[in-house]
């Protein structure tokens, strides 16, 4: 009787803090434990490829990231198309700007900002290929500050993102069906902590060029601060009723991109934030830098995988510039439809 009283008033007092927290994944972390529903194993016992089962963990690590490294190169194939790519990156400088508005210019990171960052930094967060923990990281804040803030800014006079930031630890996720077939798993990227503090700054850069000159399209709701699944549905219904009204009928089709992040082309992504966004120049390369000559292991059931490049166009999911870029890429796909609204 006195254990069931303690554990009444342990889970309401859970279920007050709750309450008063913003953290969705602290509330729905609670709510899986009350109703009992722990973490599946994420281990792979086996991986069915070409007719053939691979139980060793090694060789599972190895097959993993062979298929992830492929997928871009296989899409790729599937949907190029050559004459639309740039063939060096002297091509990158001579693209036709129909973009008229102000251009993108990075600005200096203030050492400020930086040490802010390090300040907040979760020590729960999963340390990359680098080795440097985040408690390392918050613990040194006054003596590493001014150093990370002249390599950031230095990475961003010279145009050259810094190798050791593109080696990534992949980790498969499991999506659904069958966890023998490599297809139903998807990549995200562990990178070095240092090097997301970076993306964030340079995040809020773009971010703030693209939202004062309103070059995202008004019906994208995806991976943008202030807004969600919810102002999705409100702007749907919205059009829905207005439909309704005015005596029409809605006919809804849903589209899904296959492969979504994987299916991104480095030079047609570059030829869009150079034609369409005000991107050129010394910043243009930056990116370029950023997404290419990228490395990356794959590490399953405590096993890491041998170390391969990636050789076609894809952008690293679990990083912060990732999502934005995946927007440029995507962002005037409303303007094909001519008789129909798209939803955000």
């Amino acid at each position: 009787m006195a254990m069931r009283s303690a554990k009444k008033v342990y889970f309401r007092d859970k279920i007050k803090e709750c309450s008063q927290s913003r953290d969705v994944k602290k509330r729905w972390n609670l709510i899986n434990t009350l109703l009992s529903r722990n973490k599946k194993s994420s281990n792979v016992n086996e991986l069915h490829i070409n007719n053939s089962v691979i139980v060793d963990n090694k060789q599972i690590a190895d097959a993993f990231n062979e298929y992830f490294v492929q997928i871009s190169p296989k899409l790729a194939a599937e949907v190029c198309d050559p004459t639309s790519q740039f063939t060096n990156s002297s091509d990158i400088q001579d693209c036709s700007n129909s973009y008229l508005g102000p251009r993108f210019v990075f600005s200096q990171i203030n050492q400020i900002n930086v040490a802010t960052s390090l300040r907040q930094l979760k020590v729960s967060k999963t340390t990359g290929m680098d080795n440097i923990p985040a408690k390392i990281l918050k613990i040194s804040v006054d003596i590493i500050a001014p150093s990370l803030t002249a390599i950031f800014n230095l990475s961003l006079n010279s145009c050259t993102y810094i190798d050791a930031w593109k080696k990534a630890r992949i980790t498969p996720i499991f999506k659904s069906e069958d966890r023998q077939k490599c297809d139903n798993y998807r990549p995200v990227s562990i990178l070095p902590i240092i090097s997301k503090i970076f993306e964030k700054k340079v995040f809020d850069q773009l971010y703030e060029h693209l939202s004062q000159n309103l070059l995202l399209s008004k019906y994208q709701s995806g991976f943008r601060p202030k807004h969600s699944t919810t102002s999705a549905h409100i702007q749907t219904c919205d059009q829905w009723l207005e439909n309704m009204v005015n005596g029409m009928l809605n006919g809804v089709v849903f589209l899904d991109i296959r492969k979504a992040f994987d299916s991104l082309d480095h030079s047609i992504l570059l030829k869009k934030m150079n034609e369409q966004f005000g991107i050129y120049g010394a910043e243009l390369k930056w990116f370029e830098s950023y997404l290419t000559k990228r490395q990356q292991v794959c590490f399953v059931n405590g096993h890491t995988s041998s170390r391969r490049k990636i050789t076609c166009g894809t952008v690293p999911q679990g990083s912060i510039l990732g999502t934005l870029l995946f927007l440029l890429y995507i962002n005037y796909m409303p303007k094909c439809l001519k008789s129909t609204t798209p939803c955000p």
